[in-house]
């Protein structure tokens, strides 16, 4: 069964960031890309310093939820990283780059369960992320 490698989901942003002329852009690219990278390394001061001052999250599903502020964020993340929830790969399909809007979208990131997942199947954790 093959096994993924979260350390794999940062590699198109770093890819997209090395070969992006416009400053503005590749300056969005790798606040992304280090974010991404610190998030699935569980990395905390790092990952917080790819914040705003005020972060705000907004979570979306079953049981939507506000985080607000720094120390809510932080929380978040330590909580994740304790639980072992920062261990998956994102395979990302498309980055959009322009100006001063970043949006990476990624088609199934997988769990760190070492499941196989095909197109033609529908996963309960399948998901599509905009990072703006």
């Amino acid at each position: 069964m093959p096994k993924i490698n979260p350390h794999d989901s940062w590699l198109p942003l770093d890819l997209r960031y090395r070969d992006e002329p416009d400053d503005r852009v590749r300056t969005l690219l790798k606040a992304v890309r280090d974010h991404m990278e610190h998030e699935i390394k569980g990395d905390i001061a790092p990952l917080m310093a790819t914040l705003t001052a005020a972060p705000v999250y907004h979570f979306w599903g079953n049981t939507p939820f506000v985080l607000s502020g720094r120390a809510a964020v932080e929380a978040f993340y330590l909580g994740m990283f304790t639980a072992g929830g920062n261990q998956f790969e994102v395979v990302i399909d498309t980055i959009t780059a322009e100006g001063t809007a970043l949006l990476a979208a990624d088609g199934f990131p997988q769990a760190a369960h070492h499941l196989t997942l095909s197109a033609r199947a529908r996963y309960a954790g399948q998901s599509s992320e905009i990072t703006v």
